[in-house]
Order: C-alpha cells, then structure tokens, then sequence
C-alpha cells in the first residue's frame, strides 16, 4: 500500500500547499456572527412578547423587563459551553436540540429567579411564556439562514484538511462541499494517489511532507478529517505520529460496513473502542412517547383542519366528477396492509390515462421509472394540482394517524410492490409506522430519485428522536410554503 508520505517536486507541492497560506484569522469571525445573530434575535422575541403582551394587557411596564438583559449572556454562555460557537461538526437536529434546551434553561432559570427574589409579580407569566415561544423557533430559523447566507462567504467556517485516497477523498470533499453547514472548509487534500487530480472539488492535492513544510510556517488549521478508506493500518499510524499531531482535532471516518446514525456513541472497552448503535425506535417505551405525542398533536390541530377539510371536500366535488376521498393500500407497521386517505386528486380513469402517456412517451415513462412521479401528470384535476402542489391533499391522513395507522412523521407509506425496490431495508421499514411527513419530503421530496428517498427512511428509523420529528415538522412547514419538490 503506498504511503502517504511519498513527496512531489517541492516547487509543485509548495504551489498546490500555497492556498493553506492565506488561512488569516478570518475563520474566527464564524463563532462571532452567530453568537451576534442569536443575541439579536432572542433580545428582539423577547421584546416582541412584552410589547405584544402589553397590546393585550395593558396594565404592564416594558421597563421592567429592561433588568432581564443578563439573560441574553447566560444564553451566549450556555451556548458556547455547549460548542455552538462555532458549530462545527455539528448536525442540524442535534444543533436544533442544544439551542432549545439552552432556551429552556435559560427561561426557567430567570423565571424561578424572579421568584426566588419575591419579584413575581413585577413580571407576567404570559410574557417569559410567548418570549419562549417564539425564541425557540426563531432562534434556530435564524441560525440556519445566516448559515445559508454566509456559506458562500471565504472565511466562514473552519478550515479542515482531508487525509484520505482515491474515492475517499472525492466522497469526502464532495459532502463538505455540499452540506456547508457543517461548518467545515476544506482547504487540502493530503494524499498519495496518483490518480487524483491536481484539485478535487476545487480543493488542492498535495502530499504530507508539503502539508507539514506548510503548516510550521502558516500555524496550525483547526481540523483533520481522515478516511481510512484504503488506507493501510501503517499509514494510519504513520499518520498519527506525524502530520496529524498538529492538528487540535482530529476526526476519523472509518472504513466500516455501519449505517449512518446520530447516536452511535464511543466506548473504551478496556482499551479496545467500541461504538455503540442506538436504533430509538425499537425500544416499546420511546414508540409509546412518539404516539403520546402524535395524539397530543392531533388534539390542538383537528379543530383547525376540520373546517379546511369541508371546504376542501365541497370544492373537489364541484371541481370534477368522483369521490372526494381515495383510499390507497400501503404497507404499514409489521407489513400490515391498510388503506391511506387522501383528497382525490385525479381524473376517475386516472389508470388509463397512465398507461396511455407512457406508451406514448418514453422519456416519461422513464421519469415515471425512476420517481414513480410525473411533473406535468396528465391525470390530475384543476383542483387537484393545487392540492398536490401545496400538499393539501395529504390532510384526510389525520385520520389515520388517529387510529394508530400512521403517525405524523414517519417514513413515506409505500405500495406492496414498492417493498422489493427497499430490498433488505424492507425490514427496518415495516417495524415503524408510516408517516404523513417524513425525511426525504423535506430533503428535495420528488427531486429525489428513488434510491435517495430509501436511504433516507432507512436513516430516519435508525436516527428517531423527539428532536428529529420536531425538525422535521419545521421544516415541513418551510417546504410547504415554498412549494419545493411538489408536483
């Protein structure tokens, strides 16, 4: 196996190494912008809540509210002790949990302050409540805009160098690339495979010895990320005696056949590593807090949807001839058929119609093949399209969720013959219950080929958390407004 020391010319590997030169101090304004976009917008819900507050009651002074500012550097303290400043490395859901548990924290704590204090009555409860409110969603949704803002932006974000070869180092660059709010900015790749290119995703190529010459004179760069992928047990260790001691963190992605999870957790087993998988869903307790918490749901949002699902009936049947509701088999929890509610959207001959467009169309049929979708679907009504396009049509599956046939978030219902297309992923979907949102709805929903929408059920029932679905549900609301995906 090739070393990963073996050199270049010095004049070439001292060109492709000059990018890591111009690192600066830059980076550092990372943690600084969002600890500022999180000061600012907790300080702006919460003066939301008092004036809104004081609209409604007006029998309250803002004033008082003023000697509450230390709050906004106890919530910057918390964060910062929790490594939100910068971030990096982290993953949006688990981000997400961290800041609303700060939040929390932080309320509670100043709320049982006032009262310890004998201030009770200076404050409303009302407000410190709306304030939360408003705090734990805002806060976050900001986060991740200035995220999306900043992205494109040279010094946000942390530099990293990838220690990997040949596939390894593209998989690796290419996620880097594309999920930029994970807070990394890879800046070389040190590798010794000739096959790759002079730049990798627009990232430079260069070996060790070029990387170290480098780093003695520009300082040091916050994170290595190896992939043994390929790598031979000598060159790791060769590795972590050499180049990778100047690095203040180290991140290795091992080579192992392991799902991707979010809760696999190191153990020193005497010595030796473990990692231990979590699969949340399995456990009979956290499946009876997910349906607690679907029936909690249900209970603040069927007196809204009743009226807009009546609304919505009259129209379909004044739109189109046919039944406002279908029902669709899918394959539930425990491979247990059962009949999925939804808004007609379709034509009554809607079958006919199908078959007639592909056999007239073979690039359809082949959009048809990989998506199981059409964008232009010839089959759907005037009605019908809003519904589809604005997902209104999936309401009536409240219904089921009621009965204990799906559950708010879960992974898409599918058909029975859909289930060889899941292949051995069939059995981790069918030990959870369908969703009416789900994971791959709000990562680029019909987008998404086939294969994609798999992986990603099969990572939401090995990944389940209170923290997911909540995130999920946000992001549902996003991806319905914009209308992303949907046709």
């Amino acid at each position: 196996m090739p070393s990963v020391f073996e050199t270049k010319p010095r004049r070439a590997m001292d060109a492709a190494a000059a990018p890591i030169l111009r690192l600066g101090t830059g980076h550092r304004l990372t943690g600084v912008v969002l600890a500022g976009v999180d000061a600012v917008v907790f300080t702006v819900c919460c003066a939301c809540a008092v004036y809104l507050w004081m609209a409604i009651e007006r029998q309250i002074d803002p004033r008082v509210y003023l000697g509450l500012w230390p709050a906004i550097l106890v919530m910057l303290g918390f964060s910062w002790a929790l490594k939100l400043y910068p971030g990096v490395g982290n993953h949006p859901v688990e981000e997400f949990r961290r800041q609303v548990v700060i939040i929390t924290l932080v309320f509670l704590m100043f709320g049982t302050g006032t009262f310890m204090l004998k201030q009770g009555s200076e404050y409303s409860r009302a407000v410190f409540l709306i304030a939360w409110a408003m705090c734990v969603v805002a806060v976050p949704v900001a986060r991740t805009i200035t995220k999306l803002v900043f992205k494109r932006v040279s010094w946000f974000g942390y530099p990293a160098v990838i220690f990997a070869r040949g596939h390894a180092a593209e998989r690796v660059a290419s996620q880097l690339s594309r999920q930029p709010n994970l807070g990394f900015r890879a800046r070389a790749i040190v590798s010794s495979d000739i096959g790759l290119g002079p730049t990798v995703h627009g990232v430079p190529v260069i070996d060790a010895p070029a990387l170290m010459h480098v780093l003695r004179e520009a300082g040091r760069v916050p994170y290595a990320l190896v992939a043994t992928e390929g790598m031979s047990p000598e060159s790791l260790k060769e590795l972590l005696a050499g180049p990778l001691q100047l690095f203040p963190n180290v991140i290795l992605i091992p080579d192992l056949p392991l799902p991707s999870t979010l809760w696999m957790t190191g153990r020193d087993l005497g010595g030796m590593l473990g990692l231990e998988v979590q699969h949340r869903l399995l456990d009979p307790g956290r499946r009876t807090l997910k349906r607690g918490l679907d029936l909690l749901a249900l209970l603040v949002l069927l007196p809204l949807f009743l009226p807009v699902l009546a609304v919505l009936a009259i129209a379909i049947k004044l739109d189109s001839r046919g039944p406002v509701f279908v029902k669709l088999r899918r394959v539930g929890q425990n491979g247990k058929l059962f009949h999925q509610l939804k808004f007609r959207t379709m034509v009554p001959d809607a079958d006919r119609v199908l078959r007639a467009t592909l056999e007239a169309d073979p690039q359809l049929a082949e959009e048809w093949e990989k998506t199981q979708k059409l964008k232009n679907d010839p089959r759907l009504t005037r009605v019908g399209r809003f519904l589809r396009m604005t997902s209104i049509d999936e309401l009536p599956q409240v219904l089921n969720v009621l009965v204990g046939q799906m559950s708010l978030v879960g992974p898409r219902p599918i058909t029975t013959a859909e289930t060889a297309r899941y292949a051995e992923l069939v059995s981790l979907y069918t030990k959870v219950l369908p969703g009416l949102t789900g994971l791959w709805q709000v990562s680029g929903r019909n987008e998404l080929e086939y294969e994609e929408r798999v992986m990603l059920d099969a990572y939401y029932v090995r990944n389940w958390s209170v923290w997911l679905d909540l995130y999920i549900l946000i992001k549902t609301v996003w991806v319905v407004l914009t209308g992303r995906g949907a046709y």
